[in-house]
Protein backbone atom coordinates (compact mmCIF):
# COMPACT_ATOMS: atom_id res chain seq x y z
CA UNK A 1 0.00 0.00 0.00
CA UNK A 2 2.79 2.45 0.93
CA UNK A 3 4.64 1.61 -2.28
CA UNK A 4 1.59 2.57 -4.39
CA UNK A 5 1.19 5.91 -2.56
CA UNK A 6 4.86 6.78 -3.13
CA UNK A 7 4.57 5.96 -6.84
CA UNK A 8 1.39 8.04 -7.11
CA UNK A 9 3.01 10.99 -5.34
CA UNK A 10 6.12 10.82 -7.53
CA UNK A 11 4.02 10.54 -10.70
CA UNK A 12 1.91 13.55 -9.66
CA UNK A 13 5.05 15.59 -8.96
CA UNK A 14 6.55 14.73 -12.35
CA UNK A 15 3.32 15.66 -14.16
CA UNK A 16 3.11 18.94 -12.23
CA UNK A 17 6.71 19.87 -13.01
CA UNK A 18 6.28 18.94 -16.66
CA UNK A 19 3.16 21.10 -16.82
CA UNK A 20 4.93 24.09 -15.30
CA UNK A 21 7.90 23.74 -17.62
CA UNK A 22 5.64 23.31 -20.63
CA UNK A 23 3.57 26.35 -19.69
CA UNK A 24 6.69 28.45 -19.18
CA UNK A 25 8.05 27.42 -22.56
CA UNK A 26 4.71 27.96 -24.30
CA UNK A 27 4.58 31.58 -23.09
CA UNK A 28 8.00 32.57 -24.39
CA UNK A 29 8.11 34.45 -27.67
CA UNK A 30 11.41 34.81 -29.50
CA UNK A 31 12.58 38.39 -29.11
CA UNK A 32 12.72 38.89 -32.88
CA UNK A 33 9.00 38.11 -33.14
CA UNK A 34 7.83 40.55 -30.45
CA UNK A 35 5.64 43.35 -31.79
CA UNK A 36 6.92 46.91 -31.25
CA UNK A 37 5.03 48.82 -28.55
CA UNK A 38 5.99 52.39 -29.41
CA UNK A 39 6.29 54.25 -32.68
CA UNK A 40 7.37 57.78 -31.74
CA UNK A 41 10.16 59.32 -29.70
CA UNK A 42 7.62 61.20 -27.55
CA UNK A 43 5.81 57.95 -26.76
CA UNK A 44 9.10 56.23 -25.87
CA UNK A 45 10.15 59.01 -23.52
CA UNK A 46 6.76 59.14 -21.78
CA UNK A 47 5.27 55.65 -21.78
CA UNK A 48 7.69 52.79 -22.34
CA UNK A 49 9.54 50.50 -19.97
CA UNK A 50 13.08 49.19 -20.15
CA UNK A 51 13.64 46.52 -22.84
CA UNK A 52 10.37 47.21 -24.67
CA UNK A 53 10.60 46.75 -28.43
CA UNK A 54 10.07 49.83 -30.58
CA UNK A 55 9.80 50.73 -34.25
CA UNK A 56 10.59 54.22 -35.51
CA UNK A 57 10.90 56.12 -38.75
CA UNK A 58 12.74 59.40 -38.89
CA UNK A 59 16.17 60.92 -39.36
CA UNK A 60 19.56 60.25 -37.86
CA UNK A 61 20.85 63.80 -37.62
CA UNK A 62 24.27 63.38 -36.05
CA UNK A 63 26.89 60.82 -35.04
CA UNK A 64 28.33 61.57 -31.61
CA UNK A 65 30.69 58.58 -31.22
CA UNK A 66 31.50 55.29 -32.93
CA UNK A 67 28.18 53.66 -31.90
CA UNK A 68 26.10 56.64 -30.70
CA UNK A 69 23.78 58.68 -32.93
CA UNK A 70 21.05 61.30 -32.48
CA UNK A 71 17.65 60.45 -33.97
CA UNK A 72 14.53 62.57 -34.44
CA UNK A 73 11.08 61.81 -35.76
CA UNK A 74 9.57 65.28 -35.30
CA UNK A 75 8.12 64.42 -31.88
CA UNK A 76 11.47 64.59 -30.08
CA UNK A 77 15.10 63.48 -30.10
CA UNK A 78 16.66 60.36 -28.64
CA UNK A 79 20.08 58.77 -28.67
CA UNK A 80 20.59 55.54 -30.61
CA UNK A 81 23.14 52.87 -29.77
CA UNK A 82 23.97 51.06 -33.02
CA UNK A 83 26.49 48.25 -32.78
CA UNK A 84 29.38 48.73 -35.19
CA UNK A 85 28.77 45.32 -36.78
CA UNK A 86 25.47 46.75 -38.13
CA UNK A 87 27.06 49.95 -39.43
CA UNK A 88 29.86 47.93 -41.05
CA UNK A 89 27.23 46.24 -43.24
CA UNK A 90 25.21 49.40 -43.95
CA UNK A 91 27.18 52.58 -43.19
CA UNK A 92 25.36 55.61 -41.77
CA UNK A 93 26.31 59.10 -42.95
CA UNK A 94 24.06 61.66 -41.20
CA UNK A 95 21.75 63.23 -41.98
CA UNK A 96 19.87 60.20 -43.29
CA UNK A 97 16.28 58.92 -43.21
CA UNK A 98 15.92 55.51 -41.51
CA UNK A 99 13.48 52.97 -40.20
CA UNK A 100 14.71 51.30 -37.03
CA UNK A 101 13.68 48.46 -34.78
CA UNK A 102 15.20 48.31 -31.35
CA UNK A 103 14.78 48.12 -27.60
CA UNK A 104 14.32 50.88 -25.05
CA UNK A 105 17.28 51.19 -22.71
CA UNK A 106 16.29 53.22 -19.65
CA UNK A 107 19.65 53.85 -18.07
CA UNK A 108 20.05 54.29 -14.33
CA UNK A 109 22.81 56.83 -14.79
CA UNK A 110 22.24 57.98 -18.38
CA UNK A 111 19.21 59.11 -20.38
CA UNK A 112 16.85 56.80 -22.20
CA UNK A 113 18.21 55.53 -25.50
CA UNK A 114 17.34 52.96 -28.14
CA UNK A 115 19.51 49.91 -28.62
CA UNK A 116 19.08 49.36 -32.36
CA UNK A 117 18.61 45.77 -33.47
CA UNK A 118 18.13 46.56 -37.18
CA UNK A 119 17.70 49.52 -39.47
CA UNK A 120 16.92 50.31 -43.07
CA UNK A 121 18.04 53.41 -44.94
CA UNK A 122 15.06 55.16 -46.56
CA UNK A 123 15.47 56.99 -49.87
Amino acid sequence: MLNINVKTTVAAAVITLAGVSGAALADTTPHEQMQPVATSVAQILQETKDDQRVSLRGQITKQISKEKFIFTDGSGEIQLDIDDDLTAKTPINPPVEVEIIGEVDKGIVSDTEIEVKSYTLVN
